[in-house]
């Protein structure tokens, strides 16, 4: 069986679920950083979210019933005020049940933001 779904439900026998951990840094200071706004694109399941990092610059989310030889494949968007917006694709497959975690730290530039940009 080939599910993925964020939601919550029981794993199939041989399946597993696998924490995706994103940790938002900001490049100049190395600083975390807080309340960035996510969009994710799962590109298999079709699903869609948009999350926000907490006070530690991370945001930490289940993904329900992989199995090996299944990819994680997701496109991620993030946004905050005063840095530039970011694009970024995440493939992983899955190769062994005791695979870690998906993890994922990502750099944010300072810079003017869309919102911005627009009302110049």
């Amino acid at each position: 069986m080939f599910i993925t779904s964020w939601a919550d439900a029981e794993p199939e026998p041989n399946n597993k679920d696998y924490k995706l951990i994103i940790k938002v840094i900001d490049k100049m200071t190395g600083e975390v950083v807080s309340s960035v706004k996510i969009k994710i694109f799962d590109k298999i399941s079709k699903e869609f979210f948009e999350v926000t990092t907490d006070e530690n610059g991370e945001f930490v989310k289940t993904l329900k019933d992989y199995s090996v030889n299944q990819t994680v494949n997701l496109d991620l968007t993030y946004i905050k005020d005063g840095y530039n917006t970011k694009y970024t694709g995440y493939i992983k497959r899955i190769f062994e049940m005791n695979e870690v975690d998906l993890a994922l730290n990502v750099i944010l530039t300072p810079g003017e933001s869309p919102q911005a940009i627009i009302n110049k």
